[in-house]
């Protein structure tokens, strides 16, 4: 053994024995502090915060100073906002895949993937409810029903 995991091992031995109470009994002080049982102290759980975007929405809010506003000939009250989504029509239109992607997802939302499901001869799938339930019986190693449930001859119906 080295030096230094002989100092260790040493270390660890006498804080073993420093402590006052076994580790089990170590939370027994905040008793007083917890929850009662069926009451939670989150109930809303961790807040749903989104920092970086938040910070977006109130800058692009902001009014546009009046120097900037005036040498991209923006009209009075304009904001960040307004001359972000203006740079980008302007950014699309010098043939700038990204901001073309970006305003379409802003309108329309992220492209969903398209995908065609068609049986063996590129036709529909047909599906057959008795074969089916075949395919699941042998799969699993099950015995088809001997007879067919019959009604209970005690029941009769209900008068109406």
């Amino acid at each position: 053994m080295t030096k230094r995991k002989a100092v260790l091992a040493e270390n660890s031995q006498k804080n073993s024995q420093k402590r006052k109470r076994p580790l089990t009994e170590n939370a027994t002080h905040l008793k007083g502090f917890r929850w009662p049982k069926g009451v939670t102290g989150n109930a809303g759980g961790r807040p749903k915060k989104r920092a970086i975007s938040e910070r977006y929405a109130f800058v692009a809010e902001v009014p546009l100073p009046e120097v900037v506003r005036k040498k991209f000939k923006m009209p009075i009250g304009a904001t960040f906002g307004d001359a972000g989504a203006i740079g980008t029509f302007l950014a699309m239109m010098e043939g700038k895949h990204g901001a073309a992607k970006e305003i379409r997802e802003a309108i329309e939302g992220k492209a969903t993937q398209r995908i065609e499901v068609v049986g063996s001869d590129s036709g529909p799938i047909k599906v057959s409810l008795a074969e089916t339930v075949e395919r699941i019986r042998e799969f699993y190693g099950l015995r088809p029903p001997t007879t067919t449930p019959q009604k209970p001859a005690d029941l009769e119906p209900l008068p109406a």
